[in-house]
């Protein structure tokens, strides 16, 4: 017996040593193995699906090598079977949703519960992605289902035949018939035939681009919006920038030049081989120039040229049937000049990580050049494919976060539909509703119900903005700005208590100067710039914190009403500031001003604080007189625009718009700012490297770094048009951050304020930690559980306990150094 269990126990032994062989056989193959394209905020998620997509994909062709059934069958046999079990933590109901057949295609129809019975909603007819032979209604379920429920409209996905049990044309003309019928017998879905849009997302994204123009040809309602997710929009050049740079990394595991070739042979019924397409064999010189031709630009791609050129890549004559791919149905991209000029409003979401980049960046390209009107484009730093990791566990943030664009974009085009409309009124108070209700808390912000009410207003103002500027009846910066300064109206009735208040002009500069009542002759002074992205805000929107500090901390407080963007491009508004401060520092204790000018500290909040930090650097680099400032007080300041991919910018913020970068730059510099700056697209590599250190990740809070968990790469050579555009932002007038450590010494003591929900955090955590490695004497209050402007809101309805707290502070430290 004694005999038998050792034996038993022995074979345990072995059985288990094979197991654990096998499984980390798996694991280095299938998860260890697999390249990050670059910076994520989940890389560890990307590499399990990525490795289980592969181990999917092996196991499903070892089984067709055994049983001849189709691999691609048994991928969608395995993701289909996920969908009746959907994990929706989020799901109370918001959304319900039925399958049925229009003209013989499968359908699932997402209607919204808050939905009216006795009005017509929008209808976004979506089409899913798949290279044509993958995917369906049901991997795209989830995302559907989101969409459905931020923008409040019905969602008719299309289930349309797939290759290579059918070839071109036929899903495309599934997606034409349900289209077609859609909107032909608009009252039985109860929709809004003016309120149609069509959306798909990679070869989804090019059928609907495709739709939306056979629609047009037969004089259907005009297509409100087409939703591009990094959409396929051409089967022609397989060498574009793009393929050249992602393909190696084999995104997700099917983006790879046998699948790709594939998907191009199943749908087009071709014979191409993976040389012939991905070293561009399959075209002639003429082919090649015709591509080119046909965008209107010619040598786009240089090192594509030159590259094959050098390797004699291009052939004498054309494969048979590259022709095909020329077909404007196959290739949307490359269709004539007048139909492009008739494209509706369009959004095209790209994906950093992705061969289809250069796709959308060339279509965005052509509409422009075409001054097509009301078109987006936004780039995410992410991989192609991600709308379809919506569910729980391995959502994404970027998914999330072009799902809020997306429904944005929706909602400020049927806003604009309805404005001829008096329910208007209604739609207004019910986006209103739904922004209060359905965003999300953030963990550890206390006073939710007003958190709620400030983000869902904020929101809400830039909807009303957007939907003016498209109608012409002004500016979304107009509109925002005017919608601030409402701040002014809930003051405090107490807030001016004890102050004499004096508006008047310093250098032909407007100011407000604050003194506390009865007070002596030169006390210390604070200059004070207000934030507000460059282009609102006044010392009306910020006389709350204003009045607080003269008030609580006994000083002369100089609030600066400087010129905003776009009206007054950079460096009106720094100029301002300046001069206004070098006034004070020679003239501070005249009679107009009555202060101590060996005791004047510069302050501001937000782009405010960036004037403060960028003039204080001035002064300290350049006297003006016998005084310097003797304090600078950031509170979440801007302080560098090198780095738009710290880890607090790819944390979701959910209180305001998380992406203003390229709107408040190209309002700022008066220059044009696209979102593939959110890519550090604005820089070249040696730009990277030489800026590079100043902003040092390490300084930055380990637990905030952990967003990355791969090395940090400055290896992408950026845009040249953007480059061009954006480069004033590396200059220390605009990025204080970015200078040596010798003018950092010169700086005179240093009050920061920083916050856990702010794009900005990160660098302010660089810039105090260069100043206290260099000795400069430095404090850092940072308040974790609130958001960036909360000190804003001292008085009236949005009044925070946070925004007292933080006053108290800085009364406390302005009272002991200045």
């Amino acid at each position: 017996m004694p005999r038998l269990n050792k034996l038993n126990t022995g074979s345990v032994r072995i059985f288990l040593s094979i197991v654990t062989v096998i499984l980390t056989a798996i694991i280095v193959q299938y998860y260890v193995a697999v390249r990050i394209p670059g910076p994520m905020v989940h890389p560890i998620k990307y590499r399990i699906i990525s490795g289980t997509f592969a181990f999917i994909l092996d196991i499903s062709r070892f089984f067709e090598s055994i049983t001849g059934f189709p691999y691609y069958k048994l991928l969608n046999i395995i993701v289909d079977s996920f969908d009746p079990i959907k994990i929706r933590p989020f799901d109370h109901g918001q959304v319900l949703y039925n399958d049925q057949f229009i003209d013989n295609v499968l359908v699932r129809i997402y209607t919204p519960q808050n939905v009216s019975s006795i009005s017509l909603s929008p209808v976004i007819i979506f089409f899913h992605g798949g290279g044509f032979f993958f995917g369906s209604i049901y991997s795209h379920d989830t995302m559907n289902y989101h969409m459905s429920m931020y923008t409040g409209a019905i969602v008719i996905a299309v289930n349309y035949q797939l290759t290579p049990h059918v070839h071109y044309p036929t899903p495309l003309e599934d997606g034409i018939k349900v289209a077609r019928y859609v909107i032909n017998n608009y009252q039985e879905f109860n929709i809004d035939p003016t309120n149609v849009f069509l959306s798909g997302d990679s070869a989804g994204g090019g059928m609907a681009v495709v739709v939306e123009r056979h629609l047009r040809r037969e004089h259907k309602p005009v297509i409100r919006g087409v939703l591009l997710l990094y959409p396929l929009l051409q089967l022609v050049n397989f060498r574009l920038s793009s393929y050249r740079t992602y393909l190696p990394y084999r995104l997700l595991s099917l983006l790879r030049e046998d699948i790709l070739v594939q998907v191009t042979n199943f749908y087009m019924n071709t014979t191409f081989s993976d040389d012939e397409l991905f070293n561009n064999r399959h075209l002639s010189q003429d082919d090649y120039e015709n591509f080119f031709s046909k965008l209107n630009i010619h040598n786009l791609d240089q090192e594509m040229t030159d590259d094959m050129n050098k390797r004699g890549l291009l052939s004498k004559t054309s494969h048979p049937d590259t022709w095909k791919l020329f077909d404007e149905n196959v290739s949307p991209l490359l269709a004539d000049d007048e139909i492009l000029r008739n494209t509706p409003a369009t959004f095209i979401v790209a994906c950093t990580y992705d061969i289809l980049l250069s796709d959308a960046q060339l279509y965005f390209n052509r509409l422009q050049q075409l001054n097509v009107k009301n078109i987006m484009y936004r780039e995410y730093a992410i991989f192609h494919g991600v709308m379809t990791f919506v569910d729980f566990p391995v959502a994404f943030n970027e998914a999330f976060d072009i799902i809020n664009d997306s429904a944005q974009f929706v909602v400020n085009i049927t806003t604009l539909v309805n404005a001829q409309r008096l329910a208007i009124f209604g739609a207004i108070v019910a986006s209103i509703i739904g922004y209060l209700y359905q965003a999300p808390n953030i963990e550890g912000i206390s006073q939710t119900n007003k958190v709620r009410m400030l983000g869902a207003t904020m929101k809400i103002m830039h909807m009303i903005g957007s939907a003016a500027e498209l109608l012409g009846l002004s500016t979304q910066t107009l509109i925002v700005r005017k919608g601030s300064e409402l701040v002014k109206y809930v003051k405090d009735k107490d807030e001016d208590t004890g102050l004499q208040i004096e508006n008047t002009l310093i250098e032909n500069v407007r100011v407000r100067i604050v003194r506390p009542l009865n007070s002596n002759d030169n006390l210390p002074a604070i200059i004070y710039f207000h934030g507000g992205a460059f282009y609102m805000g006044s010392p009306d929107t910020h006389n709350g914190i204003t009045s607080a500090l003269a008030r609580l901390a006994n000083v002369v407080v100089i609030s600066v009403d400087y010129r905003l963007a776009p009206e007054h491009p950079f460096p009106a508004g720094l100029d301002d500031c300046y001069a206004v401060s070098k006034y004070v520092l020679q003239h501070g204790d005249s009679k107009k001003l009555r202060i101590d000018r060996s005791r004047v500290a510069l302050a501001g909040d937000s782009a405010g604080g960036n004037f403060a930090a960028i003039n204080a650097m001035r002064f300290a680099n350049k006297p003006v007189g016998e005084y310097l400032p003797r304090l600078q007080i950031l509170i979440y300041p801007l302080l560098q625009l090198f780095d738009v991919m710290l880890p607090s910018y790819l944390t979701p913020h959910y209180i305001f718009f998380p992406y203003t970068v390229d709107y408040t730059l190209s309002a700022y510099l008066n220059q044009k700012i696209d979102p593939s700056i959110y890519a550090n697209n604005h820089t070249t590599v040696n730009q990277k490297k030489h800026y590079r250190k100043y902003v040092d990740w390490s300084l930055i809070p380990s637990k905030y770094r952990t967003i990355y968990k791969h090395p940090i790469t400055d290896d992408n050579d950026g845009y040249s048009s953007l480059i061009e555009n954006a480069k004033a932002v590396l200059t220390p007038e605009i990025s204080p951050l970015l200078v040596d450590d010798e003018q950092l010494t010169k700086l005179p003591r240093t009050y920061m304020l920083s916050v856990g929900h702010d794009s900005l955090r990160d660098e302010i955590f660089i810039y105090a930690g260069r100043l206290k490695r260099l000795g400069v004497p430095i404090v850092h209050n940072h308040y974790e559980n609130t958001f960036h402007a909360s000190l804003t809101f001292l008085h009236g309805a949005f009044s925070l306990d946070i925004a007292h707290q933080m006053m108290g502070d800085l009364v406390k430290y302005v009272k002991a150094n200045l």
